[in-house]
């Protein structure tokens, strides 16, 4: 009986062991069939057999790869030899998506050490290293940017979005074509005042940026922008109310990977635009990252960026332009990675994730603008009633002062909070110089608030009774 119990136990032990069982041929089959999840659990099986096999654990990195399983793809291209040089290049790439640049260096540099003269990922990989050494650069300067929100929408009507004042102009958004048969968007901002216009448009198939004057009651032709335009993509364009600050977003070659976005000044010594700049990190990621808005005189921003979205989704950050820029001083990496990443969100909590999906109808509420009184019988409902333009300059620049002090105290606030859960001594030191440096700037703005406050509504007082007594 015994000796029954024990030939049937190994009889049941060895229909399960060959029901387990994965030959090579098998997880070659699911592997070339792209059945990814089913062929990373095949090479899984064959590798506790073989853990050494370079081809099991090659293909099983290429398939965690394309699962998004970037932590499980490292360690299996990790273990794999040099018989497959391409794994460098796959690191290469995964280390970039992860902001880990100098590790993607490495990887990189080492694949086109090694490469063979057939693999068909030589000039990306050398795209990419240049890249990887722009990203390695730009984390050393990630700028300290309060960001108050994020909200993701839908990529195909994203600017509908954004909450812009009436006094920054206006944006519209349609559909464009190039010339290998992609559709991109066409942008066009137009200026307040109606008479200027920058857009983007196809000229031999590739997107590039032009922009026309309104004479009269006709437009001028418009004139591509040099200097700025390159053999790649330029798009998504925004000029500041100065009328000489441009923000747009550029494919080419200083781009850290797809769009990024790019300021550049018109120059009216030489009448000519200087060249552009990178925007640099938070605003920019390996991703695509599309536009960048500033309102001034409410002392807000905004930016797209389509990284970690979904396809066809771009996520569109709120955040608070500085004065001046400040850079981010940490040895954290991880921590100076969360703000690269833009994933540091002030308002709504630390580390907190993007809004899902289900909320791209929704938009970030606008700024209300309020009646303007200028005395007991008589008010405003917008500047462009002033009648005195030095009482108009004047109350633009009050708002201006305020909504500057408001944003002081908002990022005083956030300064603060900072201070308070930083456990790096060198942020607390950082973070302690930025708390003095913001309470001297409320300091100094305060008597400026309080005169401006009696100049303007005087100005437009006097000037009404000058007009009066003059008949005009």
């Amino acid at each position: 009986m015994k000796k029954f119990i024990v030939l049937t136990g190994i009889l049941l032990a060895g229909i399960t062991a060959s029901l387990q069982a994965q030959t090579p041929q098998e997880a070659d089959t699911l592997f070339k069939t792209k059945k990814y999840t089913q062929a990373l659990d095949a090479y899984k099986k064959l590798l506790k057999s073989k853990p050494k096999t370079d081809l099991y654990n090659f293909r099983s990195g290429l398939c965690a790869m394309e699962l998004n399983e970037y932590d499980q793809a490292i360690s299996f291209f990790l273990k794999t030899g040099d018989k497959f040089p391409l794994k460098n290049y796959y690191l290469g790439e995964i280390y970039f998506d992860s902001y880990r640049f100098d590790e993607s260096l490495l990887a990189l540099t080492t694949y086109l050490q090694t490469f063979n003269p057939e693999d068909t990922q030589i000039t990306a990989a050398q795209r990419k290293l240049k890249q990887a050494e722009l990203g390695a650069k730009f984390l050393k300067r990630v700028e300290d940017v309060v960001i108050t929100d994020s909200l993701v929408v839908d990529k195909k009507d994203f600017l509908s979005k954004l909450p812009l004042s009436p006094d920054l102009g206006s944006l519209t958004q349609s559909r464009l074509t190039l010339r290998n048969g992609t559709v991109t968007d066409k942008v066009e901002y137009i200026t307040q005042r109606g008479d200027r216009s920058c857009f983007s448009d196809t000229l031999r198939g590739q997107s590039d940026l032009f922009t026309a004057y309104k004479l009269l009651d006709k437009w001028a032709p418009a004139e591509k922008l040099t200097g700025i335009n390159t053999p790649d993509n330029e798009n998504y364009p925004f000029l500041m109310l100065d009328g000489v600050t441009l923000y747009f977003a550029s494919d080419g070659e200083g781009s850290l990977g797809g769009y990024d976005i790019f300021v550049t000044r018109f120059n009216t010594t030489t009448n000519s635009w200087l060249a552009p700049e990178n925007a640099g990190m938070p605003f920019n990621s390996p991703f695509n990252d599309y536009m960048m808005v500033i309102d001034e005189v409410r002392h807000t921003g905004w930016f797209a960026s389509d990284r970690y979205q979904p396809a066809g989704k771009v996520a569109i950050y709120q955040f608070i332009p500085n004065m001046e820029k400040k850079i981010i001083r940490t040895e954290n990496r991880d921590s100076l990675i969360r703000y690269a990443r833009a994933q540091q969100i002030t308002r709504t909590g630390f580390n907190k994730a993007i809004k899902t999906t289900e909320q791209a109808n929704q938009t970030f509420k606008p700024t209300a603008i309020s009646t303007i009184i200028i005395n007991d019988t008589l008010s405003y409902s917008g500047t462009d009633q002033f009648r005195n333009p030095d009482a108009r300059k004047s109350y633009l620049e009050l708002g201006q002062l305020q909504a500057d002090a408001e944003t002081t105290k908002s990022q005083l606030d956030a300064a603060r909070t900072k201070y308070a859960l930083a456990a790096d001594e060198n942020i607390k030191k950082s973070v302690g110089e930025t708390i003095l440096a913001l309470e001297h700037r409320l300091r100094e703005l305060e008597p400026r608030l309080k005169e401006l406050t009696l100049r303007w509504r005087n100005e437009e007082i006097k000037f009404l009774q000058n007009s009066l007594k003059s008949g005009k």
